[in-house]
């Protein structure tokens, strides 16, 4: 299981008579769908599709939703929220009161391509704080899952690979990039994959080099006990090979080495 307390993110309170309205209209993903006490993944994106806030969606009751973001996107999520904001009727506002809730994932619950309905199935609301991990290391614990798009993925094309199903509601309109999303989801398969690649590492940023594709990555680096690992986007037509390797070209600074690598393709 992982586990983290509602406190540990930032919260933005969404209220009013026309709170819901105002939500389907820039949310990727739809409030109607969700009942009290649930919680879904939505985001907020460009017209390019490219994802701008990320949030974790808490319904209190009716009109009435908790906005849980990492806190060092609060400022510029409260503002994109903000400036979407046309006279409806609704209050936007940091929510500072203790919620005393955590959010209980199962690990288990990580295969095949992952929709609402499925996110629903293996995500907990809970009072039982025991076990609680800090917010950077559920973050990175959901990373290495590839299910928190966050640093080196956060500015992706929020379908760039199906892990992000959950992310998007794809029968509701009327959000910034909705056209970029729906052209994507028409092709039928996202244009990359998302790959995780365990490997030998000593700092926090690397470049993985493969001379024979010509292509580079550059990630950065986190640590799951004595696992070392990167979490990045890949072309299709280069996924097969690489989930061949055994080996891969690493350059950090001016250490430059072959490293033995395990790659996975995430497909939550």
């Amino acid at each position: 299981m992982l586990k983290v307390s509602l406190d540990s993110f930032k919260k933005i309170s969404v209220s009013g008579p026309e709170a819901t309205d105002w939500l389907k209209r820039v949310l990727t993903n739809n409030p109607d769908l969700s009942k009290e006490s649930e919680v879904y993944p939505a985001a907020i994106l460009d017209y390019r599709g490219r994802s701008e806030s990320l949030f974790y969606v808490y319904r209190k009751g009716p009109n009435e939703y908790i906005l849980l973001c990492d806190p060092k996107d609060f400022d510029k999520s409260i503002q994109k929220l903000d400036m979407g904001i046309f006279g409806e009727d609704l209050v936007l506002k940091e929510e500072k009161s203790l919620m005393e809730l955590c959010l209980e994932f199962s690990e288990e619950a990580f295969v095949g391509p992952l929709e609402q309905d499925q996110f629903r199935k293996f995500i907990i609301l809970t009072k039982d704080s025991s076990g609680v991990s800090s917010l950077e290391d559920f973050a990175i614990s959901m990373r290495y899952h590839g299910f928190v798009p966050q640093a080196e993925l956060e500015s992706r094309v929020l379908v760039e690979s199906a892990v992000y199903n959950a992310y998007i509601h794809h029968d509701k309109g009327c959000y910034p990039g909705q056209e970029v999303i729906n052209k994507i989801i028409s092709m039928g398969k996202p244009p990359k994959a998302l790959l995780r690649i365990e490997h030998e590492s000593l700092k926090d940023d690397v470049l993985l080099e493969s001379s024979d594709l010509g292509e580079s990555w550059e990630a950065k680096t986190h640590r799951i006990g004595k696992k070392r690992f990167t979490t990045l986007f890949v072309k299709n037509k280069y996924v097969k090979e690489l989930k061949e390797r055994t080996h891969l070209h690493l350059q950090q600074g001016d250490d430059s080495f072959e490293a033995a690598i395990r790659v996975w393709e995430l497909e939550c």
